[in-house]
């Protein structure tokens, strides 16, 4: 039970798709990695029978009674349009929890919302987690200043965090939850996923065009393509299905991370999905500038604008990071620094490892306490 003065915080992390952008939905292998830009959930229990919910980065904040909750979960505590995980009752248990208190959720991100990296399900995790670890069903990971769970209790995250992305997307991959949840590497191929050991994690600069972008219209001008030229468009998929290999490959090797291979791999890929008419503008913009400063991006995504990712060799100067990274900004664009294959959703105690940059909105909250 959570006492009075007593904090949970709770972060997950966004995902970047690193190859296999449109060739994933004709039967070829995607991977998507997690991205150590992080969104937040901070609980602290409050004594007026009050829920809250509030999410200042998008000006979002609801609040509801207690007791209107515990009448609702009474009522109805399962959907009778998705199938809920057969393991554990969060939602009785919440239930019960809610009947001695209320909470107070504030939520702070890194992650840009709208940009293909994952923000909602990395919010639906943090989400699901914390539930779960207040009504006891999950035990804490540990006691460091950061401790990712593992092991049985991550299947029982995702499981529920693949509830609510359904309920927020209707119909979602299943990717974005599985990469937040677990971290590292996952490869997704005909609606099968897969954890991959990733040894080795990137440095990268996450760019976002803002140029706003239809995941739909995007993966229907392909599939017209496919069907107008299949003879062309199909070489054209196996040789992006090629590139994912190599560098799934390349990432679970235990040698040493050979750096040109993820630039090859990343030029290569780029200049396939340009193939399949899926840049833009802005996005050329951005692989322009940072190649003038030798550097390999490509987007990633549906394309057609949103994000694009940049290579950042172990050698890259932080100088010179921090030069493309201002150039790019003052075109207009958004720039993050931050490393691709970390861990997964996890638990922060005492004062927050350097590692993991909880925002402002957080930081001046007392320290974190060991609860329940």
């Amino acid at each position: 039970m959570m006492k009075e003065g007593e904090h949970l915080v709770v972060s997950a992390p966004g995902k970047v798709i690193l190859h296999g952008e449109h060739a994933v939905v004709h039967g070829k292998r995607a991977l998507a990695c997690s991205l150590n830009l992080r969104t937040y959930l901070h609980v602290t229990p409050s004594t007026d029978g009050m829920v809250r919910m509030n999410l200042p980065d998008i000006n979002i904040y609801r609040e509801w009674k207690v007791e209107d909750l515990t009448r609702l979960f009474a009522n109805k505590t399962q959907s009778e349009e998705v199938s809920l995980p057969p393991v554990y009752p969060p939602v009785d248990r919440f239930n019960s929890l809610c009947e001695i208190i209320g909470l107070d959720f504030m939520v702070s991100s890194n992650l840009p919302t709208s940009a293909g990296l994952g923000s909602s399900a990395a919010f639906a995790v943090a989400l699901v987690s914390s539930l779960l670890k207040l009504s006891n069903q999950i035990s804490d990971p540990g006691t460091q200043s950061f401790n990712p769970w593992t092991g049985d209790h991550l299947e029982v995250i995702n499981g529920w965090a693949f509830i609510a992305e359904k309920i927020i997307h209707g119909n979602p991959s299943g990717v974005d939850n599985s990469v937040s949840t677990y971290g590292g590497i996952v490869k997704y191929q005909n609606k099968a996923l897969e954890r991959l050991s990733c040894k080795h994690e990137l440095s990268v600069i996450i760019t976002n065009t803002k140029v706003p972008r239809s995941t739909k219209h995007m993966v229907s001008n392909v599939a017209d393509k496919l069907k107008q030229y299949p003879t062309v468009i199909n070489p054209v998929l196996d040789a992006v299905e090629a590139i994912s290999q190599r560098c799934q490959d390349e990432l679970t090797s235990t040698e040493s991370l050979d750096d040109s291979v993820i630039r090859d791999m990343m030029s290569a890929n780029h200049a396939l999905l340009c193939v399949l008419g899926v840049n833009h503008p802005a996005i050329e913009k951005v692989c322009r500038m940072t190649h003038d400063h030798g550097l390999t991006s490509k987007l990633t995504g549906a394309g057609g604008g949103g994000c694009v990712i940049t290579f950042l060799p172990a050698e890259t100067p932080e100088e010179k990071t921090q030069d493309i990274i201002s150039q790019l900004t003052n075109q207009g664009y958004e720039c993050w620094k931050t490393l691709v294959g970390g861990p997964g959703v996890g638990l922060h105690f005492g004062e927050p490892n350097t590692d993991f940059i909880i925002p402002t909105a957080l930081q001046s909250r007392a320290k974190l306490c060991h609860i329940l």
